[in-house]
């Protein structure tokens, strides 16, 4: 499970990278690259939770898979980032993106994706196209979206059920950070993370099954490695496991060099 190890390490040079990015890479026209005429459509709109539905642009999915991209190659010291090579991946990927949300628009009727419905549409043609290692890093993105309350999730579910931290801080229920955490599984061993939209979904209907309105955050990680178990997923849940043990020993060090 070496693979395992190799992701653990660069995700957190992906998290260090994404969070003191380049002020340059915020110049970086990887929207420039594209047909946006062609692409955008009034007929596609992005939900905003708690706000008003937005026109879709297809310049933001450009901009989510350079970003994506250039924090992948800023975490392995490729500070060459608008390439002609790196300017050609963004945009196939881009395009298509765009050909899914045609296709889809063909029967002539509208479309409405949530911000983590569109990623996911994103993830599925890196996926397809073996960038696993990008899809990974667009995962780090949709991370730190939740930051500034990107991830959202079912209103109701998050009333009735709080996700206690490990430093005793009381959250909303969010299956979509959970939904991030098996997919970072599946791609650490370059496998399709699709499964994971149910398999998160499984963990809360578990959870709300048990009655219990507060939960600690590690019963909600041994819930998921069973659900991956259970699901026969074992080589997932082997990296799960061995991810979350180097997180845990990750802490430690940190812990320690603060007492």
């Amino acid at each position: 499970m070496k693979i395992v190890k190799d992701t653990f390490e660069e995700d957190l040079k992906l998290k260090e990278c994404l969070n003191a990015i380049n002020e340059q890479d915020h110049h970086y026209n990887w929207a420039g690259l594209i047909d946006i005429d062609r692409w955008n459509s009034p007929n596609i709109l992005i939900n905003e939770h708690g706000g008003q539905d937005q026109t879709f642009n297809i310049a933001e999915v450009a901009n989510l898979i350079g970003t994506a991209l250039a924090s992948l190659q800023r975490s392995r010291n490729q500070n060459d980032v608008f390439n002609e090579q790196n300017q050609s991946f963004v945009a196939r990927i881009t395009h298509l993106v765009g050909e899914k949300l045609e296709s889809e628009l063909a029967d002539g009727n509208s479309i409405l994706l949530s911000r983590q419905a569109l990623h996911q549409l994103i993830e599925k043609a890196l996926i397809d196209n073996e960038a696993h290692d990008v899809a990974r890093s667009l995962l780090i993105v949709r991370k730190a979206e939740d930051q500034s309350g990107g991830l959202v999730d079912d209103e109701e579910i998050g009333t009735q059920l709080r996700l206690i931290r490990r430093n005793g801080k009381v959250v909303p229920w969010n299956e979509a950070k959970i939904e991030i955490a098996i997919r970072q599984a599946f791609l650490s061993l370059k496998l399709d993370s699709e499964p994971a939209v149910q398999l998160a979904r499984d963990v809360t209907q578990h959870v709300l099954r048990l009655g219990q309105e507060f939960v600690n955050i590690e019963d909600v990680q041994d819930l998921v490695q069973e659900t991956l178990m259970r699901a026969g997923q074992f080589k997932v849940a082997e990296a799960y496991i061995l991810y979350r043990a180097r997180r845990s020993h990750a802490r430690e060090i940190i812990e320690q060099s603060q007492t």
